[in-house]
């Protein structure tokens, strides 16, 4: 292969990861994690908008006009506090489980 070949295949390479890249979900970049983790917790369906994970409930809040997307929030159905608050439900199941790994469960 001349180098001419190969800074041309080194070239399109680059191109395809800057695809990806700008393919990704917004939230996952905002969020730190760039690949989307196996679901080891599914979550359970309650009904339309409402789904249990490990203990809390996510419902959708509902459409956030000044961000122009659905809001979702995670609460736990004992207290009754909100304490996540996030634009898609895979935000809010990933700040449940850093939540539960900090608190060692």
């Amino acid at each position: 292969m001349t180098r001419l070949g190969f800074e041309i295949l080194t070239c399109q390479n680059e191109i395809k990861m800057k695809k990806a890249q700008n393919n990704q979900n917004s939230t996952d970049i905002q969020m730190g994690y760039d690949t989307v983790l196996p679901a080891v917790y599914p979550c359970k369906k309650i009904r339309a908008g409402k789904y249990e994970y490990r203990g809390w409930i996510i419902s959708s809040v509902g459409y956030y006009e000044p961000e122009r997307r659905v809001c979702w929030e995670g609460y736990d159905p004992d207290t009754g506090c909100g304490d996540f608050h996030g634009f898609s439900k895979r935000e809010i199941k990933w700040l449940i489980d850093e939540s539960l790994s900090k608190n060692g469960r």
